[in-house]
């Protein structure tokens, strides 16, 4: 990531945390970060690596985040693990990913009802994808990102750009 795109990174991440009710207190309790993997392992490290570096320079807030990684593989196989912060940042916890079977074709609401039911609690959620997936039913997708999912979840591209909020780039 360039330092713009760090920086860009960064106030979406602030603008997540400062939602109402978002962040109690000066630490953030729970987070997710899904990682598409579509993208190539050299990609999913790069770009977890940044992500790290700019959540550590946040301060106290990511210090004792349960990190929830949730690897993305298929519609069929949603994968979550707790990894520390700090070892996603130096490329550990994705020593799967040559065990997976990637696909191509991926829902992105069927993550959001997965990320909805399991994943609720977290306060801030990062996607880190290309961006080629699919939406079979807008109704269903709109569903799964209420009440609070689409103000939670930033979406990090594979050049490291930070997207805002997915909704944005779902129409809801």
């Amino acid at each position: 990531m360039t330092p713009i795109q760090m920086k860009q990174f960064y106030n979406d991440v602030e603008h997540v945390l400062h939602v109402p009710g978002n962040l109690a207190g000066s630490h953030l309790s729970e987070m997710a970060v899904i990682l598409d993997y579509k993208l190539s392992l050299e990609q999913l490290k790069s770009i977890s690596a940044d992500m790290a570096a700019v959540l550590k320079r946040k301060g106290d807030v990511f210090r004792n985040t349960r990190l929830n990684v949730v690897k993305w593989i298929s519609d069929e196989q949603i994968i979550t693990q707790n990894v520390p912060l700090s070892l996603l940042g130096i490329g550990r916890g994705f020593e799967d990913y040559d065990k997976m079977s990637h696909t191509g074709d991926k829902n992105i609401e069927v993550l959001a009802g997965r990320l909805k039911l399991f994943h609720a609690r977290s306060k801030l959620m990062i996607l880190i994808s290309d961006g080629r997936w699919q939406v079979k039913s807008q109704e269903e997708l709109q569903q799964n990102l209420q009440p609070f999912l689409h103000k939670k979840w930033i979406w990090l591209d594979a050049n490291g750009n930070s997207k805002g909020r997915v909704s944005h780039f779902m129409d809801i």
